[in-house]
């Protein structure tokens, strides 16, 4: 679409908080399975590194399986952010100045301390 209609952008968050994507599990399962949680960020870690050194073929193969023309999926690659991590208090840093914004535009309706959701031993 973005191609097609000669979109461009005009604004994004560049600089201001990380893009990032997120995977959630309960905070018992977290705790009672540590190695699950662990190999899990490391073998996607490897898919993450794997798409980063090979964009190309990345971009041919989702176009492929998503049905749409690989320029589109080329746009899409070319701006996603590799690498998978454990988080951190700085990232939960970033997403807390995310919920204030959003309450201070009216979004939420109250604060929401980010660290409450987070285990004790984060780093």
């Amino acid at each position: 679409m973005e191609q097609s209609l000669g979109a461009r952008v005009i604004a994004d968050a560049s600089g201001v908080v990380g893009n990032r994507a997120f995977y959630f599990s309960s905070q018992s399962y977290a705790a009672n399975n540590p190695d699950v949680v662990r190999i899990l960020i490391e073998e996607l870690d490897k898919v993450d590194q794997w798409g980063k050194q090979n964009k190309d073929q990345l971009a041919s193969e989702l176009a492929q399986l998503w049905g749409l023309p690989k320029q589109v999926v080329d746009v899409a690659v070319q701006r996603q952010q590799f690498g998978t991590q454990p988080i951190t208090r700085a990232i939960l840093g970033e997403q807390q100045q995310i919920a204030e914004t959003f309450l201070d535009l009216g979004l939420i309706p109250k604060h929401v301390d980010v660290l409450k959701a987070a285990p004790s031993n984060l780093a």
